[in-house]
């Protein structure tokens, strides 16, 4: 199923040598109606899936009124969907497993649990998966002052 098509490449871009430019209406509208659409999907599509047996969601942390959103229109307990960004912002690419990270002591109450996630973004794409993990493998999170040079 085609999720990502490109025809909306303006809505999030940088010219180059320029700055960045970003449609806020479109994202969060993309946020709202495809992210939603897709989880939706996902969860009448994916055979054996059950919403009661996922634990905790783990959505890209983009901006938590959308957040919010999304999980009152997909019907997500605001309890089981884990968060940073209050903590750390929008990190990006990183923000899943940053979350994963930072929830550590949440995840680690049951051995073995069932987690949604849910990218989203850059060319307004979106991925989704059901994971089953042990909860002894969500490693620490190390904060730290080191710079890295490149």
């Amino acid at each position: 199923e085609e999720i990502a098509d490109g025809s909306r490449y303006k809505t999030i871009h940088m010219r180059y040598g320029g700055a960045s430019e970003m449609n806020g209406e479109e994202v969060f509208e993309f946020g709202i109606a495809d992210v939603v659409n897709w989880v939706s999907a996902f969860q009448k599509k994916v055979n054996g899936f059950e919403k009661k047996e996922i634990d905790y969601y783990i959505f890209h942390q983009a901006q938590k009124f959308l957040l919010q959103n999304i999980a009152s229109i997909c019907d997500i307990d605001m309890d089981q969907m884990l968060m940073s960004l209050e903590k750390y912002g929008n990190t990006s690419c990183g923000s899943i497993p940053l979350t994963m990270c930072l929830h550590k002591e949440e995840l680690r109450q049951k051995k073995k649990m069932s987690l949604f996630l849910c990218g989203f973004g850059i060319g307004l794409s979106c991925s989704l998966m059901q994971m089953f993990i042990q909860s002894d493998t969500v490693l620490e999170l190390i904060e730290s002052d080191e710079k890295y040079s490149y």
